[in-house]
């Protein structure tokens, strides 16, 4: 369920060769506590990389996009993304 307040989210992507997004949110005790993160493959330089983006506002703004991945990642793999 998402919950948006009257609010119409808007995830920042640029490019359409976006695949496998994924969604968790922080729900630990801690000062990330609420973050919303978006992970997601894109290809938009011809190979499969992984790229991250962070709100720490309910989805109202997102960060820039954060990339985190190898060129071997986005085959197959369990892949664990973490801000610290």
């Amino acid at each position: 369920m998402i919950v948006t307040h009257g609010l119409t989210p808007s995830i920042p992507t640029s490019s359409s060769d976006v695949t496998f997004p994924s969604i968790s949110a922080d729900i630990t005790n801690g000062s990330g506590r609420g973050n919303i993160y978006i992970t997601f493959c894109d290809a938009r330089n011809g190979d499969p990389d992984i790229f991250l983006v962070r709100s720490t506002n309910r989805g109202a703004n997102w960060s820039a996009e954060s990339y985190c991945s190898v060129r071997l990642i986005c085959r197959g793999e369990i892949i664990l993304v973490s801000t610290s």
